[in-house]
């Protein structure tokens, strides 16, 4: 139902980035205030994570529509984009190869990546959209 994936959306989120911060403290041996390039990552990746949620709910409250559904490129780089599965299926190829720190990197990478895409559809939506009609039937 809708409740419900409101309500999961709402319980992920708090998960997602204390799972972030869990590998971020297990890769730096607990030291994550420490000035190293996995503690650099770890809190790149959390505020990329957080600030897409920021753009994600604007993109929401502005436009009435899910970023994820707006259009069909933004579908299809939904299967993509930096989210839970994603993350889970770099870190798991991270393991499975023995570089897991390389992956939280590329994991951070992504995510940051994902947030500039977000980021630059919210202005290109709200760019078009102050646009005026142009074209048959249009006005004058």
């Amino acid at each position: 139902s809708e409740a419900m994936g409101a309500i999961e959306h709402v319980s992920a989120m708090p998960g997602l980035g204390l799972w972030y911060v869990a590998v971020g403290w297990y890769l730096s041996d607990g030291q994550l205030l420490q000035a190293t390039s996995v503690v650099l990552a770890t809190w790149i990746l959390l505020a990329a994570f957080l600030l897409d949620k920021v753009v994600s709910g604007s993109f929401k409250a502005l436009f009435g529509a899910e970023i994820f559904d707006y259009r069909r490129i933004d579908a299809l780089f939904h299967l993509v984009a930096g989210r839970r599965n994603m993350s889970l299926l770099m870190l798991t190829v991270g393991w499975v190869t023995g570089r897991v720190e390389e992956s939280f990197f590329a994991v951070a990478g992504w995510t940051v990546a994902t947030l500039v895409f977000h980021g630059l559809r919210l202005l290109w939506v709200a760019a078009w959209r102050q646009q005026p009609l142009r074209g048959p039937g249009a006005g004058s």
